[in-house]
């Protein structure tokens, strides 16, 4: 469940594939229909005109403020369960369980594709980052014990891993 950054949506995903969107103070708008398995995620851009949903069903659907879909994402080859908005809005990076994270355009052409070795378990893109040093980086987690930063120039053209995994030993 996430609320759009104006604060005048609210949009939640369900184990029945369908999407909620509400204005702020609850009031029904639109069920969300299209998804062919559970939403796991939803993201509204900082702008809060495009709604990003991800399923179980290996795509992420873009939709408009007032909940028309305007595109499907296909190219993942497993639920994907996890996604979120660049700072600027300009970048939509999704993660599956496939061990990939695509990055995508905020109309959903496809950027580039990060594939991470780590078997389960996994846990989904954390956020972007933008320190002084950079015009933006990606700090993003496959699994539990693992994490990539992958400089995000702009205009973003490609983008390539910066730093191998890092393993973390845990003593229990």
């Amino acid at each position: 469940i996430k609320y759009s950054p104006d604060g005048q949506l609210l949009a939640s995903g369900s184990t029945d594939a369908n999407i909620g969107l509400w204005r702020a103070d609850g009031t029904p708008i639109k069920t969300l229909k299209g998804h062919r398995a559970s939403v796991w995620q939803v993201a509204f851009s900082p702008d809060s005109q495009i709604l990003a949903t991800a399923s179980g069903d290996a795509t992420v659907r873009l939709w408009t403020r007032d909940g028309n879909l305007y595109k499907t994402l296909d190219a993942h080859r497993a639920a994907v369960w996890g996604l979120t908005f660049s700072l600027d809005g300009e970048i939509l990076a999704t993660a599956s369980i496939d061990q990939t994270i695509r990055l995508w355009n905020r109309n959903g052409k496809p950027l580039v594709t990060v594939r991470e070795y780590e078997p389960w378990p996994f846990t989904p893109v954390n956020r972007f980052w933008p320190p002084p040093e950079m015009t933006r980086r990606l700090s993003c987690g496959i699994s539990i014990a693992s994490s990539l930063l992958i400089p995000c120039p702009m205009p973003v053209t490609g983008c390539k891993i910066i730093s191998e995994p890092i393993r973390l030993q845990t003593q229990v």
